[in-house]
């Protein structure tokens, strides 16, 4: 099991370094150079102000959660739990690390903080799969915008229904000890009261949107001709780095190249590529730097991972 565990590691790693190989030569070095040479530095650097914003909306949104199965959490406890979540799932495939959330929030109570990060993802998807349909509603061509509709009503009866489902599988769970700690979690995601998910999802849909803005800053700063409408193919990145790979690297990035190809949308293959990867730079990977450097993170890291307690 563990063996077999390793070699789907391995592949995930080596499919993002092969995918991100092939945007780099999809948008071309010499291309990729030009680009940025004529891009617009004043603007490209404004994009880091969404940073903390960003990452303030999130961890609001994982404290409002947290708090329904710890009552007492400290926001500096919830914002702990949540950047060592987001440190493992930058570097862990399919973003796998996430899960440790519940290993800085409650070491007692994992399976329960399972549920919630897993509902807490879930959320992200719901909410992603809504600005995909509205993204399809821009570029579909005629008659196909209507999809982009019927998704969205699809994805409310889904969501309605979701709730029903979770308890109807905690019921068929077997009387196991991994089953046992699914139920657990299930039960943690269905405590959840209508009020804090919806404000969950409000909040989530502001993250998304100020993150699309952000990408279109930096991409607008690489290409100054490009159309507003190129925004309709934003989700379509989104939704491409949730393929088995190392938080989504490489995959995102060749998705923003041969979406952008020959300048669609008067935006280049070099841009879009450029982009999509400062944009996980920014929003993933020097955040996660951050913690771990300044606020004490590798040593929280070590401390939990240890058995030792701070």
């Amino acid at each position: 099991m563990k063996a077999g565990r390793r070699w789907m590691t391995a592949a995930q790693v080596a499919a993002s370094a092969a995918l991100l190989a092939l945007a780099v030569a999809l948008a071309r070095p010499s291309k990729m150079q030009a680009t940025l040479a004529g891009g617009n530095g004043w603007l490209f650097a404004s994009s880091f102000l969404f940073i903390p914003v960003l990452i303030a909306l999130r961890v609001a949104r994982w404290h409002m959660l947290a708090r329904t199965r710890r009552a007492q959490m400290k926001l500096a406890e919830s914002f702990h739990s949540y950047m060592g979540g987001l440190t493992l799932a930058t570097v862990t495939p399919l973003a796998a690390g996430e899960l440790a959330r519940g290993v800085y929030a409650a070491p007692d109570d994992k399976a329960g903080f399972v549920g919630l990060t897993l509902l807490d993802k879930a959320i992200d998807a719901a909410t992603l799969v809504l600005f995909a349909c509205a993204g399809l509603a821009i570029v579909a061509p005629g008659w196909a915008k209507a999809a982009g509709i019927v998704g969205a009503v699809l994805w409310a009866a889904a969501w309605l229904a979701a709730r029903r489902v979770a308890a109807a599988v905690e019921r068929r769970l077997p009387n196991s000890r991994i089953a046992g700690a699914l139920a657990r979690a299930l039960a943690a995601a269905r405590e959840v009261s209508p009020k804090v998910l919806a404000l969950c999802l409000v909040a989530a849909a502001v993250n998304l949107a100020l993150y699309y803005v952000q990408l279109y800053v930096i991409m607008y700063s690489l290409s100054p001709t490009m159309r507003p409408e190129a925004v309709g193919l934003f989700p379509v990145i989104t939704l491409a780095s949730k393929i088995p790979s190392v938080s989504g690297l490489g995959v995102r990035e060749f998705t923003a190249g041969a979406l952008f190809a020959e300048a669609r949308y008067a935006v280049g293959s070099a841009a879009a590529v450029m982009a999509s990867f400062a944009q996980f730079m920014m929003v993933n990977a020097l955040p996660a730097a951050a913690w771990l450097v300044a606020a004490g993170g590798f040593r929280r890291l070590i401390f939990k991972h240890s058995g030792g307690v701070e």
